[in-house]
């Protein structure tokens, strides 16, 4: 077979393989950071895909809850994800299609990267006709691996398979530049190597090892290590790229402040020494996950203990041996098994930015996604090996070792099948992750929050946070401020105020600057008609950040509420200059003009909001109270025409049941609106006003 028709068969099995194993992902639910980064950032929400529209997305950063308006984040990833929404909305369907094809090119580039390893000078005909079926093995194993599930079907994760997938294209044509002859060709894969770097470092910052990444081949398989003066510039090499992944490190991730990624441990339950000894733990676990992948074995969330010392838990100082065993056996093999070699260095390489000094939580599986990529190498060598070597020697155990890779490859995408399941939706994840770490705060939490409390059964969110408050949280001090904040909302649905208000402030005093627990605050405080309260914790939200769109918009809101419409239109009109796509600001703008007669002007704001938000119904709500206002009979007419065919009555009902007075919705009239929608829905007429909840 040529190598042509070679490349396409194997192509062909990949693709065949990939989709088999992720075929159970395609209707898997959003899931936990998926929320704040992509279904509640509205500013990714486009409607149109003009240059600037674009650009903005790479703006798109989100820190509890609040967009962050002028910071770059991720713009690769987050442009993606605005394309997707653009596309599809809030159908997970268009999301799982794209990572599957990441995870799928990535694959298929990991395949390619090590053929043409196998061309370098230190490879080439070391393993005759083997090259092809262990770089096809090697691609295979690494891709079919349950651990994987985590960096495909987690769809936020996108940002960790994006990133690899650049980096592994990014060395495909740094190897392409090494084995081809000086020529215009040649530019052209330095070009594509470089621009493969960026659009990583785009994706995810974690990429920032791309050249110690590419110092190892380099060193590996283009460089004579039995020469004293190549060692010379080996060394040089290396600490050049150190010095380059140092210098993106700060800029990207540290940002030229030490203090800050230091200070940040003070929020931890562990401290920077702590989070060095128990990562060795955690890369032993991860490579006995990669390695005996056992779907029961594999975690949202894990119940690691922390590292109080080398002997305490006592398979601290054990796990630090292995690792340096490890890297110990990669230097001394450097020479004679440069593959084994690879696979050790670029591992814990990429491994040290997630997994050393920076105050991220301790583990999560996806980060093994990159580092992974060449750990099957080694593996592939040996068991062509053993194929072959019994193919002369014994017919039987040749065939047993055939089938034992067969059945190697069938396991482990049963495996993905299987993990993937537990994804399917917010229940099954969370449940999952009880029923594995029980003694974690964590699961309890979201399974009330995304599960339960997004289906209305508060008494059984409640019933979740409670048992959330008697565990623990791994990584932040302040965890069960976010179960307090969250039991106080439901308080406020059921009328608790009080109660409401003071969960809150419990929850303020385990965190002092939880802006979100601040803000729902602010609501409850105008809930209850104390808007002197209110105004202070959004001008202490405002201290903070005094460009803060949703904080001005949040003032702007409770001025209207108290019925000083021309301040709140002044602030909230300061809110849309910094950030013009602000629904909430555009609503409440719309609604003080037309609490002021100023009807033409309230339309057009209340259009915008429509436009960003068009299912939303208190927008709806809105611009049918400024028609009756207006005496726009027509206009109303068309409006509760499309409120009616998009909402059922149930939704309608219940809507206009939170519209008293004080609500944290916008100073609506529930009355009028009741009576304009009754002309169109006479099973209004006997609507209990004073019915109140929901």
């Amino acid at each position: 077979m040529n190598p042509q028709k070679r490349n396409l068969t194997i192509f062909l099995l990949i693709f065949l393989l990939v989709f088999g194993a992720y075929i159970t992902n395609y209707h898997a639910s959003w899931h936990f950071d998926d929320y704040p980064n992509i279904v509640d950032n509205s500013r990714i929400h486009i409607k149109d895909l003009g240059f600037n529209t674009l650009k903005e997305t790479f703006f798109r950063s989100s820190d509890y809850g609040q967009v962050l308006n002028g910071r770059l984040y991720r713009p690769v990833s987050m442009l993606t994800f605005a394309l997707n929404w653009y596309i599809c909305a809030d159908n997970v369907l268009g999301y799982h299609i794209v990572n599957n094809i990441i995870h799928l090119l990535t694959t298929l580039f990991l395949f390619l990267t090590i053929l043409n390893l196998f061309k370098s000078p230190r490879l080439k005909g070391k393993y005759r006709e083997n090259e092809f079926i262990i770089a096809c093995l090697s691609a295979v194993l690494w891709a079919a691996n349950p651990i994987q599930t985590q960096a495909v079907t987690y769809i936020v994760q996108r940002m960790a398979s994006l990133a690899a997938m650049f980096y592994i294209i990014g060395i495909y044509f740094y190897l392409k530049t090494r084995l081809t002859p000086p020529s215009s060709k040649r530019l052209l894969f330095i070009a594509g190597c470089l621009l493969s770097f960026v659009l990583a470092l785009g994706s995810k910052e974690n990429t920032v090892t791309f050249p110690i990444g590419v110092a190892i081949i380099e060193i590996l398989f283009f460089q004579n290590l039995n020469d004293r003066n190549v060692r010379r510039k080996v060394t040089a090499v290396v600490m050049i790229s150190g010095v380059l992944m140092a210098g993106f490190l700060t800029i990207l991730y540290v940002k030229g402040d030490i203090d800050h990624v230091l200070k940040a441990y003070e929020n931890r339950m562990f401290t920077l020494m702590e989070r060095l000894m128990t990562e060795p733990r955690i890369i032993i676990y991860y490579l006995s996950q990669i390695f005996y992948p056992i779907a029961t074995r594999f975690s949202f969330v894990h119940d690691i203990h922390i590292s109080t010392s080398f002997f305490k838990p006592w398979t601290t100082l054990p796990a630090i041996i292995a690792i340096i065993s490890l890297m110990g056996i990669g230097f001394f093999q450097a020479k004679k098994r440069p593959i084994l070699t690879l696979g050790i260095f670029f591992f814990f390489v990429n491994h040290m930015i997630e997994s050393t000094i920076i105050p991220l939580e301790p583990i999560f599986e996806h980060r093994n996604y990159l580092p992974s990529f060449f750990l099957f190498c080694p593996v592939a060598v040996g068991l062509i090996w053993l194929v072959d070597y019994f193919k002369k020697k014994n017919a039987f155990i040749h065939i047993l070792s055939v089938g034992f890779i067969a059945g190697v490859i069938l396991s482990f995408s049963v495996g993905t099948m299987i993990r993937n399941k537990a994804w399917a939706t917010e229940k099954t994840l969370w449940e999952d992750c009880i029923k594995k770490a029980p003694g974690m705060a964590r699961p309890y939490h979201n399974l009330a929050n995304y599960h339960y409390q997004k289906m209305g059964k508060m008494k059984e969110a409640m019933a979740f946070y409670e048992r959330a408050l008697t565990k623990k949280y791994l990584s932040s001090k302040t965890g069960h401020a976010l179960t307090l904040n969250n039991m106080a909302i439901i308080l406020y649905d059921y009328g608790y105020y009080q109660n409401s208000i003071n969960l809150f402030n419990k929850a303020l005093k385990i965190k002092p600057d939880y802006l979100n627990a601040m803000q729902n605050l602010a609501h409850v405080y105008v809930r209850v008609g104390r808007f002197s309260k209110a105004l202070e914790i959004a001008d202490n939200l405002l201290s903070e950040r005094e460009k803060s769109s949703d904080f001005l918009q949040l003032k702007g809101f409770v001025l209207l509420t108290a019925g000083r419409f021309d301040e709140a239109i002044s602030i909230l009109k300061s809110a849309l200059d910094i950030d013009p796509n602000n629904i909430k600001a555009n609503l409440y703008v719309g609604v003080a003009l037309s609490l002021k007669g100023e009807y033409r002007k309230a339309d057009a704001f209340l259009k915008q909001a429509h436009l960003l938000s068009p299912k939303e119904i208190f927008v709806y709500f809105a611009r049918i109270e400024n028609s009756v206002r207006s005496g726009n009979r027509e206009n109303m007419g068309r409006l509760l025409e499309k409120l009616i065919d998009l909402f059922d009555k149930d939704t309608i009902i219940r809507s206009l049941k939170r519209l008293d007075k004080n609500n944290i919705i916008a100073p609506l009239s529930q009355k009028l609106l009741v009576e304009a929608i009754k002309t169109k829905m006479p099973v209004l007429a006997n609507l209990n006003l004073d019915a109140g909840g929901y």
